[in-house]
């Protein structure tokens, strides 16, 4: 058995409250090797999913073997049983063409450090799944009072279990969307339907595609666009690079861009991303 399973996705070559008992179960293909296939059985009233890896040569990898899990709805997060530096989240979400997304991002020393990104089909499905996720609700514009970034101000932030910063940014006229706080990335990681829809509002220009190395030395094409407008609570940036991770996929605010709005900190005690 392979002691762990680390398949990062394009973008990071750059940059048991619960009812019933019904379970979902998923057949699911790696979006980047489609040789490497995974089955997931979420036990609805159980404390752990059952998630087994399968590779090509016959080797397995389980994750419930590998990780301490707390499970929520869709969403279960894990410390490493070898390393307690490592944490992971795995989340189940509905795909937008249909079928479901898995995603599972790891969390080293407290930074984000890869994703894994499957296409997924169900083998038999609850009617618990069914309500929309964030991912498939259709964005909603408004026009919010700019402020250009000055000094001295504060972003109220949310922590998940494992410890990443999730800030709250609108991009263009879209309502505040969450992203990361990802110190490992370069600027923005934004989903293709997002960019889809800044694109077809006006609110951002595509540029040209950026080649990345993947960990298996495999290369990829990656949109890039720049967005018009980025603001952290009313505080606006323009002209702002950007690339896309797939539907589903968690979006990331970079360090490229967080220092464009000033030398910053993160206060966990007090929830806020603070600029000086």
């Amino acid at each position: 058995m392979k002691p762990h399973l680390t398949i990062p996705a394009a973008l990071f070559a750059l940059c048991t409250s619960l009812v019933p008992s019904e379970a979902i179960e998923l057949q699911c293909t790696s979006l980047d090797n489609p040789n490497l296939t995974i089955k997931i059985n979420a036990p609805r009233y159980r404390n752990n999913w059952h998630i087994i890896f399968s590779f090509a040569d016959g080797s397995t990898v389980d994750r419930a073997a590998q990780y301490g899990m707390d499970v929520g709805h869709t969403t279960w997060e894990g410390r490493l049983r070898e390393d307690p530096n490592i944490d992971m989240i795995g989340t189940i979400k509905r795909a937008e063409s249909g079928g479901y997304i898995y995603t599972e991002t790891t969390i080293a020393h407290g930074k984000t450090n890869n994703q894994f990104v499957a296409s997924c089909e169900e083998v038999r499905l609850p009617g618990w799944l069914t309500e929309p996720s964030a991912a498939n609700i259709p964005p909603t514009y408004s026009t919010p009072p700019a402020r250009e970034p000055s000094r001295g101000f504060s972003v109220p932030i949310t922590q998940s279990a494992s410890g990443v910063a999730i800030a709250q940014v609108r991009l263009g006229g879209i309502e505040p969307q969450p992203m990361l706080v990802d110190s490992g990335c370069s600027d923005l990681a934004i989903t293709e339907a997002t960019a889809d829809d800044l694109l077809a509002h006006g609110e951002a220009r595509e540029t040209e595609p950026m080649r990345v190395v993947l960990a298996d030395s495999s290369t990829r094409s990656v949109r890039t666009l720049v967005i018009g407008t980025v603001s952290l609570d009313g505080h606006e940036l323009h002209d702002v690079e950007a690339s896309t991770v797939p539907n589903g996929a968690n979006m990331l605010l970079g360090i490229g861009t967080l220092k464009r709005f000033g030398r910053f900190s993160i206060d966990t005690s007090a929830g806020l991303l603070v600029f000086n």
